[in-house]
């Protein structure tokens, strides 16, 4: 028995039909399949399509949605980091730069914009001052760097005031800190911010020599330059290398996976047809040694007969 006929249906007019159908809007393909995944990343985005034809920009796209993960934990180390520094810089350097050298000039006090070690002590306790400061006002020293303190006390004629109001007081306002109020460790938050400005590498070292001239609570000489590079050591040096790293490592497997994509030749249509066509022919070509079996004969009508 032969097969009817309107069954034999080539295998290109079955794929052209399929086609057809597509282009009809019977089953259009989704956009959004496993093979695309900025476009999972960012659904119903139209940008997504543009950003998968730009073998580049599709790698840095991918870059950054994929580090996210390592990026946060890093980012939470950075958090650790300036929140400790913040509060022992709270403890060490609270109300120790408020206060400026000055000069007096035509009856008026002039800032010279140094900060100076006014060698104020305070309870703990109380909050109150213990004693007189040592070098404020009136009994300011006046011998410049002292180096065995390692702070400063001002030049001989000058004044230590407080550096925005120029008065003779140990506790000043707190705007009369260095940068406007800004550059402070009087409280956590404006450590933290000092801390940060820091690790950017921005007038780190305006910072380091402010906190050597004000002195510090524990009277320990040279104190806040030890504070501040290690502060900037693990901020800048260490911390933000490992932000960078994570970007680079990110990207060179992006890179490498977008390359092996595009490096990669798609298959003729066809070639599991003619495959599987090769595999017939060697069947019947008798690969097995043997001979090929021969074609049935079509029974006539006359063949019994005859």
């Amino acid at each position: 028995g032969l097969r009817p006929r309107a069954a034999l249906v080539p295998p290109r007019r079955v794929e052209l039909a399929r086609h057809d159908s597509r282009r009809d809007g019977a089953a259009r393909p989704d956009w959004r399949d496993g093979r695309d995944d900025v476009a999972q990343a960012v659904p119903h985005a139209p940008a997504a399509a543009a950003i998968n034809r730009v073998r580049k920009l599709k790698a840095l796209v991918q870059t950054v949605l994929q580090s996210m993960p390592q990026l946060c934990r890093v980012a939470g180390v950075l958090v650790f980091m300036l929140v400790f520094f913040g509060i022992l810089g709270l403890h060490l350097f609270q109300g120790h730069l408020r206060h400026g050298c000055f000069y007096l000039e035509g009856g008026e006090w002039v800032a010279t914009g140094a900060v100076c070690d006014a060698m104020c002590k305070w309870d703990a306790r109380t909050g109150e001052l213990d004693g007189a400061c040592g070098s404020l006002g009136n009994r300011t020293k006046g011998r410049g760097y002292d180096s065995w303190e390692m702070t400063w006390t001002c030049m001989p004629g000058q004044q230590c005031l407080c550096a925005g109001s120029a008065a003779d007081e140990a506790a000043c306002a707190w705007d009369d800190n260095p940068n406007t109020g800004i550059d402070h460790f009087d409280s956590i938050l404006w450590s933290v911010v000092a801390i940060f400005q820091s690790i950017t590498l921005e007038g780190w070292v305006d910072v380091m020599y402010t906190l050597s001239d004000g002195g510090n609570s524990l009277n320990v000489p040279g104190l806040g330059i030890v504070f501040q590079i290690l502060s900037v050591m693990f901020g800048a040096l260490i911390i933000m290398n490992i932000f960078l790293a994570v970007i680079f490592d990110g990207y060179s497997a992006a890179d490498e996976g977008s390359e092996g994509a595009s490096n990669a030749t798609p298959a003729p249509k066809g070639s599991s047809l003619g495959a599987a066509v090769g595999a017939g022919n060697g069947k019947l070509s008798g690969d097995d040694g043997g001979a090929a079996p021969a074609r049935p004969r079509r029974k006539l009508s006359g063949d019994d007969g005859a």
